[in-house]
């Protein structure tokens, strides 16, 4: 069953070495305005992207939007934003472990204009219920394999299954993959997968195969992290 799960942490630090920022959007929440943008920055051996919200006086709240470990070659950490008329939510992948972690804080403005922070749930395994927007089955829209889980299922049996028999046999695995627009996968966490480079290629090579993802969903154009469990037939 493919699963996403995020984690996300709150930054009250402001940011080093600040390569540019970029206004994302404007927003109104209980008639409070904000505005929110993206900012860059390189820490050491890494290049982060942070989102940054800041109120009518000027007081700023950040979260990680992306981070890539430049020694490592592989993104660490990806988070997105949700938001209704009064809530502001946000979410991160944490894509450092074997089984990525997610974590859920949501905002709201109090009586001055100022974002308070109303709720916080760690370690969910999956999209929150009460997430914005709220879609079908109440879960964000995201990219789709053609024929829902029971065919992904199908295909990573057939496939992948028989490439990582080696290691299935000891421990279950969890693939990261990348979709982009097109409704290509990528693979994102070979690092953490500990492969033999025969099996690596046969990995890289067999996912190359992999049918088109469905990316408009319900009349939007979506990207997204796939995490698929890998076990023993």
């Amino acid at each position: 069953m493919m699963r996403n799960y995020l984690q996300l942490f709150i930054l009250i630090f402001f940011s080093l070495n600040i390569n540019a920022q970029n206004l994302r959007e404007e927003i109104k929440l209980k008639n409070a305005d904000f505005k929110i943008y993206d900012t860059d920055s390189s820490e050491k051996d890494l290049e982060v992207t942070r989102y940054q919200i800041i109120d009518s006086k000027g007081d700023k709240l950040e979260h990680i939007a992306r981070v890539f470990d430049k020694k490592k070659d592989k993104e660490t950490f990806l988070g997105i934003y949700r938001k209704n008329d009064s809530e502001i939510h946000f979410i991160e992948f944490n894509q450092t472990k074997e089984t990525p972690t997610l974590d859920h804080y949501v905002y709201t403005p109090d009586a001055k204009g100022k974002l308070v922070l109303v709720k916080k749930e760690v370690g969910l395994k999956d999209y929150p219920a009460d997430l914005p927007p709220k879609f079908k089955n109440n879960k964000p829209i995201h990219p789709e394999f053609v024929g829902g889980d029971a065919e992904l299922n199908k295909w990573v049996e057939k496939n992948i299954a028989p490439i990582l028999k080696k290691e299935l046999a000891t421990k279950d695995l969890v693939l990261t993959l990348e979709i982009d627009e097109n409704g290509t996968a990528t693979l994102q966490n070979l690092s953490l997968l500990s492969l033999n480079s025969e099996t690596e290629k046969a990995l890289i090579a067999k996912i190359k195969e992999m049918p088109k993802w469905n990316t408009t969903i319900q009349g939007y154009k979506v990207t997204g992290l796939a995490f698929i469990p890998v076990s023993k037939p």
